[in-house]
């Protein structure tokens, strides 16, 4: 199997299904607090925040383990929000904070908006209690230091849910990548853009209080992927968006990685094509963002279609942390993981740019007769 936090999907799945035998890992190694063993008892989670993610992401998946679900708690600063989603999923506990279940939980899976994302997880961390956290986990590299400082000095796991790098389309650039399918990567394209329609719950996306925005959202998934992909941190040339003070909406990132030049052009505001692409010396690859299972290869004059098994991310990401709090495996995705991530995305915003816009900065005052 591979190391600790970087496990393929197919090796993943197959411990998942039980289909192949993972040592635990000594109990008395401080990297885990006290593993559950097999006859104890499902663990007991929360999940902070009641959203949208939660809603139809986290809950499905861990609802239909039934142990689970008889223990699992919902909690969120509307008591009527987390009631009724209970209500609907067959749930008995509910709270209005985090601190009035803190002592009864072995993990929690953090889903309340970006700015909690560090104080939830570092709550949690120090009591003892195993994380999952939506994406970004932090803004700093910084931040991401103290949570895994503490994090190993309490003996938990913090998991991120960077999903899109469990998609089956996405685990095989990774191997076309590291098979050097392409030759060597000169030219990487990312292009994903829509207008926002993501039924937010609160209002935490947009305005001065929101901080960052399509960058940290959207982009935090890009980035991560392309840092996974080619295995390192690219350097950063240039960054602009569309901000003047309040969450910028369009930006566009330009990295280098070596020989590599990569665009990466996002967008909450028009559609865009979507798509990815990697061009490298032998061969171009191809691939749609929401096509989770395949991409196209040319090379040679002939393209070649290459498709992975269809697989429920969100299964396979809440399945690994459950193992991750039984001490039986590490989440799919760590927190040192993404700390390059997290690191390029601070260098975009301290790096800001105002993105030309000659439909603003041109436009002639209308005069009324």
């Amino acid at each position: 199997m591979p190391k600790a936090g970087v496990y393929r999907l197919r090796d993943l799945a197959i411990f998942l299904q039980g289909k192949c035998a993972v040592p635990r890992p000594d109990p008395t190694s401080p990297a885990l607090r006290s593993p559950m063993s097999p006859t104890e008892s499902a663990p007991t989670v929360a999940i902070v925040g009641c959203g949208a993610i939660a809603e139809s992401y986290h809950l499905p998946a861990l609802v239909r383990r039934s142990a689970v679900k008889e223990r699992l708690i919902l909690v969120d600063p509307s008591r009527d929000r987390a009631t009724e989603m209970a209500r609907r999923f067959g749930l008995s506990r509910t709270a209005e904070s985090l601190d009035e279940v803190l002592d009864d939980l072995d993990g929690a899976v953090l889903a309340a908006p970006p700015a909690l994302h560090v104080p939830l997880t570092l709550q949690c961390v120090r009591a003892g209690v195993h994380v999952l956290c939506e994406k970004p986990l932090a803004e700093s590299g910084g931040e991401v230091e103290e949570i895994l400082g503490e994090a190993d000095r309490m003996g938990v796991v913090v998991g991120v849910n960077h999903n899109r790098r469990l998609a089956g389309a996405s685990q095989l650039v990774k191997q076309a990548l590291e098979n050097g399918d392409l030759g060597t990567p000169r030219r990487i394209e990312y292009l994903q853009g829509a207008p926002f329609d993501w039924p937010a719950a609160s209002g935490g996306y947009f305005g001065k209080s929101a901080g960052r925005g399509i960058v940290a959202d959207l982009g935090s998934h890009c980035l991560d992927l392309i840092c996974w992909w080619l295995g390192e941190k690219p350097k950063l040339v240039n960054y602009a968006d569309d901000s003047r003070g309040g969450t910028e909406a369009v930006a566009s990132i330009h990295l280098a990685s070596g020989s590599c030049d990569i665009a990466v052009e996002l967008s909450w505001l028009t559609r865009y094509a979507n798509t990815y692409r990697i061009e490298g010396t032998a061969g171009v690859l191809r691939g749609q963002l929401f096509d989770q299972r395949s991409i196209i290869i040319e090379k040679n004059g002939r393209a070649e279609k290459r498709t992975a098994p269809k697989t429920r991310i969100n299964e396979v990401m809440l399945d690994a942390f459950v193992a991750a709090v039984e001490g039986a495996a590490p989440p799919a995705v760590t927190a040192s993981d993404v700390l390059p991530t997290i690191e390029l995305l601070d260098e975009c915003y301290a790096n800001r740019q105002l993105l030309e816009e000659s439909w603003y900065v041109n436009a002639a005052p209308l005069e009324v007769p």
